[in-house]
């Protein structure tokens, strides 16, 4: 039988779920998920090392969400 996994890469949507909904957040931070979703931060970092690691996502959203409302808003202030 297949080995479990050494850490809960299924909790990977409830990670970007916490980050979507604390985007604004200017203490939002690895700290911060980890402790906000019971996660040690060592977990956190290899459930997301994947993907570029935890800060290069929270960028990656912010950036995201940035442009959505630039786009979104046309030449109003953002």
């Amino acid at each position: 039988p297949p080995s479990p996994p050494l850490f809960p890469t299924d909790r990977r949507g409830e990670i970007h779920a916490y980050i979507g909904r604390h985007l604004a957040d200017v203490e939002l931070s690895p700290e911060t998920i980890a402790h906000g979703i019971g996660m040690s931060r060592p977990t956190l970092y290899r459930t997301l090392e994947g993907e570029g690691g935890v800060a290069a996502l929270i960028v990656t959203r912010r950036l995201e969400r940035a442009r959505a409302a630039l786009e979104t808003n046309g030449d109003r202030y953002v």
